[in-house]
């Protein structure tokens, strides 16, 4: 990862063909095509989360910087989930009427110290 001023000022996507997650120790959660697209915003990098097929629908923002790092996403079941998707979804948070599910993470910065 370069964090030059020049690494910041970039856009790029970032794509994940056939995609999956084990989530809560279930079987693999197919994701399907997950992508994102990250534009500069000052000294940091801010994407967003998408994703085509699988069966976990994903749309969100993801923003990796110098001083910190978060993910804002919106989690829903596609019609093809097993049941056990939504029921894992639900030790998440509470859902809204469609069986979406917002989880929102920050952290510390993804960015190796030497190249902040």
């Amino acid at each position: 990862f370069d964090a030059s001023a020049s690494a910041w000022a970039s856009d790029a996507v970032v794509r994940w063909t056939n995609a999956s997650l084990t989530l809560g120790g279930t079987h693999p959660t197919a994701l399907g095509e997950l992508a994102i697209a990250f534009k500069s915003r000052g000294n940091e990098l801010a994407g967003a989360l998408t994703n085509s097929g699988g069966e976990l629908a994903l749309n969100g923002t993801v923003l990796i910087g110098p001083q910190r790092t978060s993910l804002d996403v919106a989690l829903n079941p596609r019609p093809n989930a097993p049941p056990a998707i939504a029921q894992l979804l639900a030790t998440l948070g509470r859902s809204d009427p469609q069986g979406t599910v917002r989880v929102s993470w920050q952290g510390a910065s993804l960015v190796p110290a030497g190249a902040r």
